[in-house]
């Protein structure tokens, strides 16, 4: 394994690269956005620009879109001068993850608090603007980690359960099958799923705030585990060559790696 490069931060949240290449997250127990040099995680900015206790953030377009605990609104962020562009309202939902399918003209969050997938639907570019098109209920508890696979296809984790589900339309977007992929060990083994990635060998990734990483294959079969003690895993972002961001959202820090892994 690589030099591991590694920051303090305050519960850290998601982690994402934007367009000007920064490492960029939201810190949970703070109204701060803070955005590092995603090579050697230097802070480059870390200043109130949302509501407290920050739930999710994502990226798209030159816009950070940052859910908190409210659960009654995202907030928009300019990436490039730091304005807030928009406040798109989601009737309490409690969103937990974000993505976008179209090109941006639909979105969809995970409603923690309600069970339930939120699909958004764009109605204006300048200004932002979103509507809530409709509300999908999910057969499982606690919808919380979400990963987009194209237009037409997405996963979403189940953070009570550690189940894995996945969603399909066959109609461009005006209804949705769900499916169950997948079952990892119970949240008093392992603890609670936070979020899903997919490597570029379609591997998943599963943390659940503890110490422990899960991986397993397309067919549901676990491949292995990745230990990194001493740490509370939240979010994994895989760039190429297996280089590796990841959060730790109980144990304030943010870390660089870059393990021996291939397909």
């Amino acid at each position: 394994m690589s030099k591991v490069v590694s920051v303090n931060t305050s519960r850290p949240r998601d982690a994402i690269i934007d367009s000007n290449n920064y490492l960029v997250t939201v810190e949970q127990r703070t109204d701060y956005l803070v955005r590092f040099d995603s090579t050697n995680l230097t802070r480059i900015f870390r200043q109130s620009r949302a509501n407290s206790n920050q739930l999710a953030i994502t990226f798209f377009n030159n816009a950070y879109y940052i859910a908190s605990d409210d659960g009654e609104s995202i907030t928009v962020i300019d990436s490039r001068n730091l304005t807030i562009l928009s406040i798109i309202p989601t009737s309490g939902c409690g969103i937990r993850g974000i993505i976008f399918l179209n090109q941006g003209q639909t979105m969809i969050g995970t409603a923690y608090d309600d069970n339930s997938l939120v699909f958004l639907n764009r109605t204006s570019l300048v200004p932002i603007v979103y509507k809530i098109s409709f509300l999908k209920r999910t057969s499982f508890p606690d919808p919380h980690g979400i990963w987009r696979v194209n237009d037409s296809f997405f996963y979403v984790t189940s953070n009570i359960n550690n189940a894995l589900y996945s969603f399909q339309t066959t109609n461009s977007g005006r209804s949705w099958n769900e499916t169950f992929v997948l079952q990892m060990p119970s949240k008093d083994d392992v603890g609670y799923s936070s979020r899903v990635t997919i490597d570029e060998c379609n591997r998943f990734w599963f943390a659940f705030e503890r110490d422990t990483i899960l991986i397993y294959d397309q067919d549901g079969a676990k491949l292995g585990s990745w230990i990194l003690p001493n740490s509370t895993v939240f979010d994994i972002k895989i760039m190429d060559n297996y280089l590796m961001y990841i959060t730790e959202s109980n144990t304030n820090r943010i870390r660089r790696f870059q393990p021996d892994i291939q397909c």
